[in-house]
């Protein structure tokens, strides 16, 4: 019965929302083509670009155990992520995430 209910529930609200309201804005549809693979490609080139040189810095220089490129990787690193991406994460970042995870475990359980 209840869901009987709620199957009603969702029809009527299905076709309340296909009538436009007397007050509502008719913009016209705007039918804009899905860009090709090539476009996505070609707006994304450099950062396709930097990401593959920056992984292989940094297997470079890990499976080379250089100490000198290994500091040329930590900068790449900070340069990378920290100033062209801008995703730096520092130890206030990880801590406020698993802080946050320890406190919603401690609640559940």
């Amino acid at each position: 019965m209840l869901a009987v209910f709620a199957l009603l529930a969702c029809a009527a609200g299905l076709a309340h929302a296909q009538q436009p309201s007397p007050g509502s804005w008719n913009f016209e549809d705007v039918d804009d083509a899905a860009p090709s693979m090539l476009q996505l490609l070609r707006a994304q080139a450099l950062d396709i670009g930097l990401f593959a040189a920056f992984a292989t810095l940094a297997l470079v220089s890990f499976f080379r155990k250089s100490v000198a490129l290994k500091y040329v990787t930590l900068v790449a690193a900070v340069l990378y992520m920290g100033v062209y991406k801008s995703q730096l994460v520092s130890v206030v970042n990880v801590f406020g995430v698993t802080g946050g995870l320890i406190r919603a475990a401690a609640r559940h359980f």
